[in-house]
């Protein structure tokens, strides 16, 4: 995802994921590499805001539980997760895969939600993660909701990166991909390795269903009768 970005936010940020990745108390230098004197700053103001606590022995740091309480609250009252969440447990249920809900941000998809599948192997994904629009299959559904003229617009004036070695041609792959699945219904949609039927809300170009399924596993899942996103 690329954007305009501030430094001091990132590094808030960075002290979050710093506690996420290590899942224990962490000492000033362990949290952020940066300056000290920029770091105690920010550590002091989170200190300040009751979002994190020092520990004497070891001399260390750990976030509070207001973190989780701001996060929850406003998690809970996202109001179009909160209405897709019910299509997306019954998609999950009725393929038993993995299911995805992704909105377009600038050149991007955006994961806002993530049912997993309750196979042993099966695709995980979380929340927050991005996919280029137009080599992923929740990125092409998107893609498949432009008009045409508008597509091959949009894919003339970008420089797409090839995923793989083999998108050495990505630009006319990619249009030749999202093409030919134009107009696709809720039941068929485009597909990713190992594959994957993505599901797109009707008058809604912007929003996506994915269903992330190993290849022997979406055969068998066919053109059964599925729940459609606009319920």
């Amino acid at each position: 995802m690329s954007g305009v970005t501030v430094t001091a936010v990132e590094r808030v940020i960075d002290i979050l994921e710093a506690f996420q990745a290590s899942q224990r108390p962490l000492s000033l230098a362990e949290a952020i590499d940066i300056a000290k004197s920029t770091c105690h700053a920010i550590v002091s103001t989170l200190m300040a805001r009751g979002y994190l606590y020092s520990l004497t022995r070891p001399r260390a740091l750990y976030p509070t539980r207001h973190i989780y309480d701001v996060a929850r609250d406003i998690i809970e009252k996202d109001p179009f997760v909160e209405r897709a969440t019910p299509v997306l447990e019954r998609l999950r249920d009725a393929t038993r895969e993995t299911v995805i809900l992704g909105k377009r941000q600038g050149e991007s998809v955006i994961y806002l939600q993530v049912i997993e599948g309750v196979h042993a192997i099966r695709y995980t994904a979380k929340p927050g993660e991005f996919k280029p629009l137009h080599s992923s299959s929740i990125g092409k559904a998107i893609l498949g909701g432009l008009k045409e003229q508008e597509l091959r617009g949009w894919l003339a004036d970008r420089d797409l990166p090839a995923i793989t070695r083999g998108h050495a041609k990505i630009k006319a792959y990619a249009l030749q991909s999202i093409i030919a699945n134009l107009g696709m219904t809720p039941h068929h949609g485009h597909q990713d390795r190992p594959g994957s039927p993505c599901a797109r809300h009707p008058g809604k170009p912007a929003r996506r269903l994915l269903c992330h399924a190993r290849r022997e596993r979406q055969r068998r899942l066919g053109r059964r009768d599925l729940p459609h996103a606009e319920q």
